[in-house]
């Protein structure tokens, strides 16, 4: 998105708690990852490919996940619970 170009209007439960249950269930697919609302927002690179938005994304939750991370211990990405 260029500066010049209006904000696009965003869904009022983006944020929601079944919004952010379906970004995490997308996690290890970038294609599906790129197609959910939250690869739409500025930070996110709109502009790119499916792909591209889904990869960013992921980097982004990535790194949210990995700031609540208790100081001790090891995160396993592979693990399921």
């Amino acid at each position: 998105m260029h500066a010049t170009e209006p904000m696009p209007q965003l869904p009022p439960d983006l944020f929601s708690r079944v919004s952010i249950r379906d970004v995490l269930k997308r996690f290890h697919n970038a294609g599906q990852l790129g197609e959910h609302p939250l690869a739409h927002l500025h930070w996110v690179d709109a502009d790119a490919a499916p792909l591209e938005r889904g990869t960013a994304l992921r980097e982004l939750l990535r790194a949210g996940i990995e700031s609540l991370r208790p100081d001790e211990g090891e995160l396993r990405w592979g693990e399921k619970r």
